[in-house]
């Protein structure tokens, strides 16, 4: 229900997907666009939908493979990586678009 219709303040479909907070990530220095506060909470964007699911990067990833059944991936490191090989595990559909380089154009593993 939290991506259902609709797309957020005039800007057609753009959802950003966080967790609420995850501190775990601190450690690791994932800013997520430079938008994680110092409590490990994040920032919402300040254009289209932010939804805040799950209490870390890794709940979140879970989400996104239950959910989705086809994801672009553009660019991307390790992380990214990671969310898409989640997501075909769980029998997703993954489109690289290997031109944007990193894990798309297959740097990640």
């Amino acid at each position: 229900e939290a991506l259902g219709g609709g797309g957020g303040g005039g800007h057609g479909r753009v959802f950003h997907v966080l967790p609420a907070r995850d501190d775990f990530s601190l450690d690791l220095k994932f800013k997520c666009g430079g938008r994680q506060h110092a409590d490990g909470s994040f920032e919402a964007w300040d254009y289209g939908k932010t939804v805040f699911i799950g209490d870390g990067v890794h709940q979140r990833e879970e989400f996104f493979a239950l959910v989705i059944k086809t994801g672009i991936l553009l660019e991307g490191g390790p992380g990214a990586a990671h969310e898409a090989e989640h997501l075909l595990k769980q029998g997703g559909r993954v489109v690289p678009v290997r031109v944007t380089g990193g894990a798309a154009a297959g740097l990640s593993g």
